[in-house]
C-alpha cells in the first residue's frame, strides 16, 4: 500500500507541471485573443481611406474634406411643394447621400441594402439618409423606391443639374457627410466593398462618444492611374 501511495504521488507530481504548462499556455491565448479583438474592434470605428485612380479623380468635382453643397431639388412624395434642400434632412451625426438613375444592376442593390443596412441600425443613431433621382422621371423614381423596399426621402434631380456640382458621370455614387455637412468618404460605384465600407464608417460617425470619432484624411490617397 505504502509503495502505491508513493507511485500516485511521485505521477501527480510528474503530471502537475503539465496541467500548469497547460493552463498557462491557455492564458495567454486568451490574452492575445483579446488583444487581438479590440485591435479589430479600433480598426472598425475609424473611417476607411478614399483610394480613386487617376481617371476616376478627374470625374469628381469634390473630394473628401469638402462642404457638401445644399441641393435645393423637389421631393419625390409632395413635387408640387417647394424645393427641399439636402441639408435640411441633414442627420445630427452623418448623412449618407445616394445618387442614382436607371435600373442597373448597382442601383437595385443599391435602395434594396439602405433599408437593413443603414435606416434600420443607425437611424435611431443620428444618421440620415437622402436618395437623389438623377434624370429620373418622378413616377420611376416612386416605383424603384418602393419595389426595391427604400423607405427614406427621394429627392428628383429632374436636368442632372445637382449631380454636375459633385461630380460629371459614374452612377450611382455614395457620399457620408458628418454632422457639419463635410464628406468624410464616397464611392464612385456600388459593390460589397462599398457596402463594408458604408457600414464601417457609419459606425465610426455615430459613436456615442463623440471624442471616439476618428480624424478624417482632407484628400483621398490617389491609386495607380490604371483601371
Amino acid at each position: 500500500m505504502g509503495r502505491q501511495n508513493m507511485k500516485d504521488s511521485q505521477a501527480t507530481q510528474r503530471v502537475a507541471p503539465r496541467f500548469l504548462a497547460l493552463w498557462i499556455s491557455f492564458l495567454a491565448i486568451g490574452v492575445m485573443a483579446s488583444s487581438l479583438l479590440a485591435q479589430t474592434e479600433e480598426k472598425q470605428v475609424r473611417v476607411p481611406e478614399v483610394f480613386l485612380s487617376s481617371q476616376h479623380q478627374k470625374l469628381c468635382h469634390l473630394l473628401v474634406g469638402d462642404t457638401f453643397p445644399d441641393l435645393l431639388l423637389p421631393d419625390a412624395q409632395s413635387p408640387t411643394d417647394p424645393p427641399q434642400a439636402v441639408g435640411a434632412r441633414q442627420g445630427e451625426r452623418a448623412t449618407l447621400v445616394v445618387f442614382w438613375s436607371g435600373e442597373g444592376y448597382m442601383t437595385k442593390a443599391l435602395l434594396r441594402d439602405l433599408a437593413a443596412d443603414v435606416i434600420e441600425p443607425f437611424g435611431k443613431r443620428g444618421v440620415a439618409v437622402v436618395a437623389v433621382a438623377v434624370k429620373t422621371p418622378i413616377g420611376k423614381a416612386q416605383e424603384w423606391s418602393a419595389k426595391l423596399g427604400y423607405v427614406g426621402p427621394t429627392l428628383l434631380d429632374h436636368d442632372g443639374k445637382g449631380f454636375a456640382q459633385v461630380a460629371s458621370s459614374r452612377l450611382p455614387r455614395v457620399y457620408i457627410l458628418d454632422g457639419e455637412g463635410t464628406i468624410v468618404w464616397f464611392d464612385v460605384e456600388y459593390s460589397l466593398a462599398t457596402r463594408r465600407e458604408i457600414h464601417q464608417t457609419l459606425h465610426a460617425l455615430s459613436a456615442k462618444d463623440p471624442a471616439d470619432k476618428p480624424k478624417r484624411a482632407k484628400k483621398p490617397a490617389k491609386a495607380p492611374a490604371s483601371e
